[in-house]
């Protein structure tokens, strides 16, 4: 198994589409997007990517300098912002929420920074605020917040939450609770979209069948280390996924008397679909990789939506 680093959620679906990857972590907004032709990938549906499971919720994280005394989205207008890097889930996010409060990326100064740079350049004072979507707590964030860097984290008000749940798919309001980070003791409101685990089609169903009956041994693990309590076998939790689940994938969850997916309605059997599942940017691999110790030893929150696994079959030992 070899885990490397990508752009995040539109840049792995589009490296699993060119067959260079077998697996990866994407936002499940984004996959809607891909399965659906719109988007980033307006006129190119998706043929390969497949769903394999829902993984866990990423929050919506608006970072700011605190001495600016920010209290709202529409104070960023005209200052330096990130908003991640370019084809990332999180630019699209960025530019949802700018567009609840009546502001696009022209009404800033943009940056397409990495969590990590956007850390760095804002402790450095060279941007005043940065857009994350990830588990909470976020590495980048924590590290910033641990190192006494003053910073707060905005909160979406209602009228937001409802645009943002009323014109999107897969958007639901959650909480990052007082505490979560050094010097932020309020609870902050915000959005968040579930993080999915897709395979390309021609993923092997021992594969499939692995990584699923690790999710399901661990599942609690798996969410302590995570930070969520997303039952990723939860019917409504699998029907929000909209793109089509690996085949192999479906039967699992078929055999295992999960009723979510519905394969006479998911699965890709015709053959104007070549692909057999799929699709939302990181972890029932990260998970996999967790468990086996390979890697991650940090937080799952480190890989983030943009972490891609590229599994080199001859090596992987199937039980």
């Amino acid at each position: 198994m070899n885990v490397q680093m990508s752009a995040g959620s539109a840049a792995n679906i589009r490296l699993i589409e060119n067959n260079i990857v077998d697996m990866a972590i994407v936002q499940n907004d984004t996959l809607t997007d891909a399965f659906g032709g719109k988007g980033e990938f307006e006129g190119n549906p998706i043929k390969k990517t497949k769903a394999v499971a829902g993984l866990y919720t990423e929050n919506y994280q608006i970072v700011v300098n605190k001495k600016l005394q920010l209290n709202s989205v529409e104070d960023l207008k005209g200052l330096r912002v990130s908003v991640g890097e370019e084809g990332s889930g999180v630019l699209k996010n960025a530019k949802n929420i700018l567009k609840a409060y009546g502001l696009t990326v022209n009404d800033i100064d943009i940056r397409y920074l990495s969590f990590d740079d956007a850390a760095t350049a804002l402790k450095n004072g060279e941007i005043d605020a940065f857009f994350v979507t990830a588990a909470t707590p976020t590495k980048a964030i924590a590290d910033l917040a641990n190192s006494n860097v003053p910073i707060d984290i905005l909160s979406l008000d209602d009228r937001a939450v409802r645009f943002l749940e009323n014109s999107y798919d897969g958007y639901s309001v959650t909480t990052i609770k007082s505490g979560t980070y050094k010097g932020i003791n309020k609870d902050i409101t915000t959005v968040g979209v579930m993080a999915v685990l897709v395979a390309n089609e021609n993923v092997s169903a021992n594969h499939i069948d692995a990584i699923l009956n690790l999710l399901k041994t661990h599942h609690d693990s798996f969410n302590k280390i995570s930070g969520d309590t997303l039952n990723i076998f939860d019917e409504s939790a699998l029907n929000s996924i909209d793109a089509p689940f690996h085949k192999a994938a479906a039967k699992w969850y078929s055999d295992n008397g999960i009723t979510g997916v519905k394969p006479e309605i998911k699965a890709d059997t015709s053959v104007r679909k070549t692909l057999n599942l799929d699709m939302y940017q990181t972890v029932a691999v990260a998970v996999l990789a967790l468990f086996i110790g390979v890697m991650l030893k940090e937080r799952i929150n480190s890989l983030q939506h943009s972490v891609y696994l590229h599994l080199w079959w001859e090596e992987w030992y199937l039980p």
